[in-house]
């Protein structure tokens, strides 16, 4: 697990980074998928062109990451980038990242699986920050 220094250092070394600099709806950087992030910022702005590429959101939804990008040269749907051979080559990337954080706890960075929380929120949970979270509802590992 992240130490949380760390972690609030890390969130900051990546708000640095010209891929950040532009206008965003929402960034959220679960502590468990930090590794998995900074490879996916690190594998977009290696890409040719890739500097020109702006985060635009980052969110958890349904239990994985969500992560939009925007190209400031290009307005339009996300249709209109699929002409676009920077912004094809970014959502490979994001596809990949996306599907793999639906196997990791969100929490820990360790193995995990789909636990739904508040009737809402699906969330990726290792089994201890899962137990952990139950606990501190004040409900037992028996409720799910």
């Amino acid at each position: 697990m992240i130490a949380l220094n760390d972690y609030a250092d890390r969130v900051a070394a990546l708000l640095e980074r010209p891929l950040f600099s532009g206008p965003h709806i929402g960034l959220a950087f679960p502590p468990g998928w930090m590794p998995l992030i900074e490879t996916l910022v690190a594998a977009i702005e290696a890409l040719p062109g890739g500097e020109e590429l702006r985060v635009r959101q980052t969110k958890t939804k349904l239990g994985g990451l969500r992560f939009r990008l925007a190209r400031p040269e290009i307005s339009g749907d996300k249709n209109s980038y699929a002409e676009d051979p920077i912004m094809a080559a970014a959502e490979e990337l994001i596809t990949v990242a996306e599907t793999r954080s639906e196997a990791i706890c969100m929490v820990c960075g360790e193995a995990g699986d789909a636990h739904i929380a508040d009737r809402h929120e699906m969330n990726q949970l290792a089994a201890a920050p899962f137990t952990a979270a139950l606990r501190a509802r004040g409900l037992g590992a028996d409720v799910w």
